[in-house]
Parts: structure tokens; C-alpha cells; sequence
């Protein structure tokens, strides 16, 4: 009797284990696919900044960057959020980027700290599951 037990035994924890392992694949696969995604769009939204500069406004540089800017609320942590808000801070709609800035530094580093955030964000691979932003974090833009 114990001998026919062994293999349904064996049967019930190879498919337990079976559908276990397919679901963590399914999963890993999910995550590369998210941060596939996530690469390509900051990659998007670094080249966009270019157009913000006084050197180049070009305003459709500015216009694909906030449409990048608005699908960041998608994919971004918090963190990166409120840094491209500080930067814009710095960007009136003229695009001459004296708005809150007193120097070229403070604008360097606001591009700096968003560079350094999204890095930071891309090392890490982890996918955002919660956030603390407000709606009064959310800003329309249109470019000057």
C-alpha cells in the first residue's frame, strides 16, 4: 500500500514545485521587462534635457521632455520626482533657466543631484510599490 503512495507523493511535490519555480520565472521575467522600460524611458528623458539649456531651446526637445516628464509619474520613485521638480523650479516657461536659481551652480547641481538620483534608482532595481506624493507634487509644464 505504501508503495503506491510514493509516486503520487512524488507526483503532487514535483508539480508544487513545478508551479512554484514557473511563477518566480514569471516574476524575474516581470521585473527585467519593468526595468527594461525604466532604463529606456530616464534614457529618454536625459536626452530630452538638452533642450531645456539657453545654448539650445529647442522646443521640441522641451515638449517631448515634459511629456517624458509627466510618464515619469508612472515609473519614478518619489525621490526623482520632487529632484525634476527643484530643476524646473529653475526653468520659467521663457526657458532661460534663471527662474529660482541665484547661479549656474545651483542649476548644476540640481542636474547633478537628478543625475545621481536616477543612477542610484537603476543600480538598486527595485520596482516602486508605494509612494508618498501629493497631487500639489504634480505640476503641468508647457514649454516656452
Amino acid at each position: 500500500m505504501v508503495a503506491l503512495w510514493v509516486p503520487v507523493v512524488v507526483a503532487i511535490i514535483a508539480a508544487v514545485s513545478g508551479y512554484f519555480v514557473r511563477e518566480f520565472d514569471k516574476r524575474k521575467e516581470r521585473e527585467a521587462e519593468e526595468y527594461r522600460r525604466k532604463e529606456e524611458r530616464y534614457i529618454n528623458l536625459i536626452l530630452c534635457l538638452r533642450g531645456l539649456t539657453v545654448s539650445i531651446q529647442n522646443k521640441e526637445l522641451k515638449e517631448k521632455f515634459l511629456d517624458e516628464l509627466n510618464l515619469a509619474w508612472l515609473y519614478c520613485p518619489d525621490d526623482i520626482i520632487r529632484k525634476i521638480n527643484r530643476l524646473m523650479n529653475f526653468i520659467p516657461a521663457d526657458g532661460s533657466l534663471k527662474g529660482e536659481a541665484t547661479s549656474k551652480e545651483e542649476i548644476k547641481t540640481a542636474f547633478g543631484e537628478l543625475f545621481l538620483a536616477i543612477r542610484k534608482d537603476l543600480i538598486s532595481r527595485k520596482l516602486i510599490k508605494k509612494t508618498e506624493l501629493k497631487i500639489s507634487d504634480f505640476s503641468l509644464y508647457k514649454a516656452g
